[in-house]
């Protein structure tokens, strides 16, 4: 569809395309009256086959409309061509995607990683208050522009997928029972399931990847197919991103697996509350980098021009290493904020260790078996500050494996003023020492010479665990060599032995484990995909 050289609607005059997607073109436009640059957004194709685009088109509209904050794009007019394709008017901005930036300059200062990520929160924190969910956080609709003397302005862009949190889907919406919209590669667990019930923190788990690729250059999970990724989102672990960049503040990392948590109760609350503790973990922020390029790039498209695609690189694997809060100073080289230092750090090791209060303890075999794992134990995590609570905070000895899993978080605390970071209420979220819990124990019976088993992606030392009597089922891998991998999902109600019988990669029968206390069958290629609450992995908060 050519426009250029066209008045739209009596008072658009349109120029260059200069972005073109799937199911969307951009395209300057100046106002005839007011002289205004503008960025017109349309449907590429016949919107009569295209219903669920228009859909997407109007929905971005309205959500633009509804949100008003200075860091989401805004939609200055709608309206249709003369052969009925609908459009949308937005400011044409000069800048990149935050995708186009990470492909040229890799890794992110933590300056700016700490400021592009409160910016983003921010407007996250005015969608949500406003009843509206994004569902399609990426880097490419992440727009970095120049604002005054500022750079690194955020734009938010494209909330097609957004979702009206006050009004469930009728039966004309977009999104239907079953199906996934968005990029998996930023989806939180829930939302790969394809639940209905999403919340806020659906938004929050996508800010925490992106902070992750930003600080790191990585993304956390990668696969070569959709359901690979969505697998991997699903069951693997992905690596610390200390491991990856170990000059990371470790209050950083420790905020970044917190909002990447598997379980959403062990997010972060509301985007607010992640804001508050992302400008403690650094007392620098904001800060930001001059752009490289300010070349007009259209507002209201997320995927344009060769620098949309994020990096693609191979993911570093190796055993998973805990967050230990306790040197964070170290990071710090002004001191000129060393008094006001000393209080961010106690806040924001308070935040991380609060996520520490309950572990998932893996009991090793007796000396005797001990050489059937392999895998090193991780260390426990220990936090900086002193905790309040003249009872310690449990640890765990050189000889068990851990998984901890985040806490229960309290009521949200009301949110603190950016320019005031070093006041942030966080102190207020110690470590008490967590209660007694009812623990099972899970033994596994029959496993050949040279078997290792994972929980939860974690390697168990020995054939059993003990973790805390629940409805949920944790997700077990055992891999010995010349046998295909047994893959389960094993209750975690009550004590059992589960015998397990693996298959000789010669063969191609099916295998299952049964355990004779509670005649429990499970099949081995299991995947564990249900709705429900499974011990997090993930280290830290």
């Amino acid at each position: 569809m050519g426009l250029r050289g066209r008045i739209v609607d009596g008072k658009y005059a349109i120029g260059e395309r200069i972005a073109a997607g799937g199911m969307s073109e951009v395209y300057a436009a100046r106002h005839t009256e007011t002289e205004r640059h503008l960025a017109l957004k349309i449907l590429r194709t016949d919107p009569l086959s295209q219903s669920g685009a228009v859909e997407r088109l109007r929905r971005e509209a309205r959500a633009a409309g509804r949100i008003g904050h200075d860091n989401i794009c805004d939609v200055i007019d709608v309206g249709r061509l003369d052969d009925g394709t609908p459009y949308l008017v937005m400011p044409l901005l000069r800048g990149r995607t935050l995708a186009a930036v990470l492909r040229d300059a890799g890794p992110l200062p933590v300056p700016r990683c700490i400021d592009i990520g409160a910016q983003v929160l921010s407007g996250l924190a005015a969608a949500h208050a406003a009843g509206i969910l994004h569902r399609d956080l990426k880097p490419q609709n992440v727009f970095l522009v120049r604002m005054g003397d500022r750079d690194d302005f955020v734009k938010i862009l494209d909330f097609g997928i957004s979702k009206e949190l006050a009004a469930p889907p009728t039966d004309g919406s977009i999104t239907q029972t079953g199906t996934v919209l968005g990029t998996p590669l930023y989806m939180a667990p829930e939302q790969v399931r394809g639940r209905k019930d999403l919340d806020p923190r659906v938004d929050l788990y996508a800010a925490g990847v992106l902070l992750y690729q930003m600080a790191t250059n990585h993304l956390p999970f990668q696969g070569d197919s959709y359901s690979a990724i969505v697998s991997a989102i699903l069951l693997d672990p992905f690596p610390l991103p200390r491991r990856l960049r170990p000059d990371l503040p470790e209050p950083l990392e420790a905020l970044i697996l917190r909002a990447m948590s598997r379980d959403r109760d062990a997010r972060f609350p509301d985007a607010e509350t992640m804001r508050a503790a992302l400008l403690a973990a650094h007392p620098d922020a904001p800060a930001s980098t001059p752009l490289e390029q300010t070349q007009p790039a259209p507002a209201a498209f997320g995927e344009t021009g060769p620098h949309s695609t994020p990096p693609d690189s191979p993911q570093p694997t190796g055993v998973l290493h805990s967050v230990s809060i306790n040197s964070t100073a170290a990071h710090r080289h002004d001191t000129r904020h060393r008094r006001r230092l000393a209080r961010l750090v106690a806040a924001a090791a308070a935040v991380a260790a609060a996520a520490l209060a309950t572990t998932l303890v893996l009991h090793p075999l007796p000396d005797s078996d001990a050489g059937r794992s392999t895998a090193p134990a991780p260390h426990a995590a220990t936090p900086a500050a002193p905790n309040p609570d003249p009872t310690p905070t449990p640890t765990l000895d050189r000889t068990p494996a851990a998984i901890p899993t985040a806490a229960p978080q309290p009521p949200p605390t009301h949110p603190t003023p950016a320019a005031a970071p070093a006041e942030a209420p966080l102190a207020a979220q110690s470590v008490a020492r967590p209660p007694q819990q009812d623990m099972v124990e899970i033994r596994f019976a029959g496993l050949p010479a040279g078997a290792t088993i994972e929980a939860a992606g974690r390697p168990v030392q020995g054939d059993r665990l003990r973790l805390p009597r629940s409805d949920a089922e944790l997700p077990v891998r055992i891999a010995a060599p010349g046998y295909r991998d047994w893959r389960a999902d094993v209750p975690c109600r009550e004590d059992r032995t589960v015998n397990v019988r693996m298959t000789p990669t010669r063969t191609r029968r099916d295998t299952t484990a049964t355990s004779p206390d509670s005649s429990t069958t499970i099949t081995r290629d299991a995947v564990p995909v249900r709705p429900g609450t499974v011990p997090d992995y993930s280290l830290g908060p």
